[in-house]
C-alpha cells in the first residue's frame, strides 16, 4: 500500500515541474491549448535550471528539498491569488500509475544503465557532485544531466527506491504525448483516443529500464511541438523556447549534439524564419555549443571519448565501406521496419514530397529525416568497432530515440485522414 501513495506522491512531484512557477490555468476552458503550453514553458524552464545548479558544488539533497519547496510555494501564492483553478489531466493520471506498477515490479535495468548511467545517479545520490565525475572512468563516454535527474526524483522519495527517480522519465515521455495530443484536438474523448493510442503504439518496458533514450526521445517530441507552434503564430519567443530545450539535448546522451546540429541546420531552411531571427538564434545555438565546452574544460572532464580517430578514419578502404554500409543499410531497414514511427515517417515524406514547395513544417521534418539517417551511417562508418556487434547493440535505441521528432507529423498525417473519412469532432 505504502508504494501506491509513492507513486501517487512522485505524480504529485512531477506535476510540480510544469505547473510552476507560471500558472498555467485560468477560468476559461477553450483555454486549454494555451494552458498546456505554459506547461512546456515551465518544463523548459525548471530542467534549465536544475541543470544549471547541476554544475555547482551543492548536496542534491538540499536542492532538491528547496527547489521543491520553492515551486510549491510558488504554486500555492498563484493558486490562491490569482486562480483558484487546478484541471486534472485524469488519462495521464491513470496511465502512468498502471505503467508506473510495472516499473515498480520489474526493476530490471538495461545494460548500458547498470554500467554508466546508475553509477553517474548513485554519485549524485550520496551528494558527491559534477566536479567528482571526473574520478569515474566511464563518465567520459556520455554527459551526466540524465543521471542528475534520476537522483533528484529518488532523493525526494520516502521510499528510498532508485526507480521513483526513473519515474520521471515516464512522466516526462507521458507529457510529450500529451502535448502531442492537445496540438492535434480539442475533443476530450478523440484526444484521450489518440493518447492512449500513441502510448500503446511507443510504450515498452525496456525504454524505461535507466536507458536515457527516452528522455531523447521526449525532448525531440516536445521540439516538434514548438516548432510547430512557431510556424503557426511566427512569435521569437517559440524560437527562444526550441534553443533552450535543445540545450538539454546536449547533456543527456552523447548523440544529443547531433540532433541538436541538426535540428538547428533543418531550422535554417525555413523560409519563414526571416533572415535577422536565423541570425541570432545560429549565433546562440553556437554559444550552447561554447558553454558546453568551457564547462568541461573548466573541470577537466573530457568532452566525449566515443572510438573515432584520425587513424582509424585513414584506415578506411572501399572493401571496408561496403562492408559497413551494406550492414547498416539492412539493420537501419530491419529495424525501421520494427519502430513504426521512423518508418512511416519516411513513407509519409516520400508519399507527400510534392508539399515541399508548399509546407514548412513538412520542409522542417523531411530535411530532419534526411540529416537523422546521414548520421546513423556515418555513426557507424567513422566508429572504430565491429560493425555489425554496434549495430545489433545501439541500432534500435538510436532509431527510437530520434523518432520522437516524428511523432506529430505522423500524428497529423493520420488524424487527418481518419478525420476525413470517419468525420471526427475537431473541437
Amino acid at each position: 500500500m505504502i508504494e501506491i501513495f509513492n507513486l501517487i506522491y512522485c505524480l504529485l512531484i512531477f506535476s510540480l515541474i510544469v505547473m510552476s512557477p507560471i500558472y498555467p490555468f485560468n477560468q476559461v476552458q477553450n483555454a486549454e491549448s494555451k494552458s498546456i503550453n505554459l506547461m512546456a514553458f515551465n518544463l523548459i524552464i525548471n530542467l534549465n535550471l536544475l541543470l544549471f545548479l547541476s554544475f555547482f558544488n551543492i548536496k542534491i539533497f538540499y536542492v532538491s528539498k528547496i527547489f521543491v519547496l520553492a515551486l510549491l510555494l510558488i504554486l500555492i501564492i498563484n493558486f490562491y491569488k490569482n486562480y483558484k483553478y487546478i484541471k486534472v489531466n485524469y488519462t495521464l493520471f491513470f496511465i502512468f500509475i498502471i505503467i508506473a506498477f510495472e516499473i515498480a515490479s520489474k526493476l530490471e535495468l538495461g545494460w548500458d544503465a547498470k554500467w554508466f548511467w546508475l553509477i553517474k545517479t548513485i554519485y549524485f545520490f550520496e551528494d558527491h557532485f559534477f566536479s567528482d565525475l571526473i574520478n569515474y572512468e566511464y563518465n567520459k563516454f556520455h554527459p551526466h544531466f540524465g543521471s542528475y535527474i534520476w537522483a533528484f526524483f529518488w532523493k525526494l522519495s520516502f521510499v528510498n527506491l532508485e526507480y521513483t527517480g526513473r519515474l520521471f522519465y515516464l512522466f516526462l515521455y507521458l507529457f510529450s504525448l500529451c502535448l502531442i495530443t492537445n496540438s492535434l484536438n480539442n475533443n476530450f474523448f478523440t484526444k484521450t483516443f489518440i493518447f492512449t493510442l500513441l502510448v500503446l503504439i511507443t510504450y515498452q518496458y525496456k525504454i524505461f529500464s535507466g536507458l536515457q533514450e527516452i528522455i531523447v526521445f521526449s525532448i525531440l517530441s516536445i521540439l516538434s511541438v514548438l516548432i510547430s507552434e512557431y510556424l503557426k503564430n511566427k512569435r521569437f519567443s517559440e524560437l527562444i523556447k526550441i534553443l533552450l530545450l535543445s540545450n538539454i539535448l546536449l547533456w543527456i546522451k552523447s548523440e544529443g549534439i547531433a540532433f541538436y546540429v541538426i535540428l538547428f541546420i533543418s531550422l535554417n531552411f525555413i523560409k519563414s524564419i526571416s533572415f535577422k531571427s536565423k541570425v541570432y538564434i545560429n549565433f546562440l545555438a553556437t554559444l550552447i555549443i561554447i558553454l558546453k565546452i568551457i564547462i568541461y574544460k573548466f573541470f577537466q572532464i573530457n568532452i566525449n571519448e566515443q572510438p573515432y580517430t584520425i587513424e582509424y578514419l585513414s584506415s578506411l578502404d572501399f572493401g571496408i565501406l561496403y562492408y559497413k554500409i551494406k550492414n547498416i543499410t539492412l539493420y537501419l531497414g530491419f529495424y525501421s521496419l520494427k519502430n513504426l514511427i521512423y518508418f512511416l515517417a519516411g513513407f509519409f515524406l516520400i508519399l507527400k514530397i510534392k508539399l515541399i514547395f508548399k509546407d514548412d513544417y513538412f520542409k522542417f521534418i523531411l530535411i530532419f529525416f534526411i540529416g537523422n539517417t546521414a548520421f546513423i551511417f556515418l555513426a557507424y562508418i567513422l566508429r572504430d568497432m565491429e560493425v555489425v556487434y554496434s549495430l545489433k547493440t545501439t541500432i534500435d535505441r538510436l532509431i527510437f530515440s530520434s523518432s520522437g521528432i516524428y511523432l506529430l507529423f505522423i500524428s497529423g498525417i493520420l488524424f487527418s485522414f481518419f478525420k476525413k473519412y470517419f468525420k471526427l469532432n475537431p473541437n
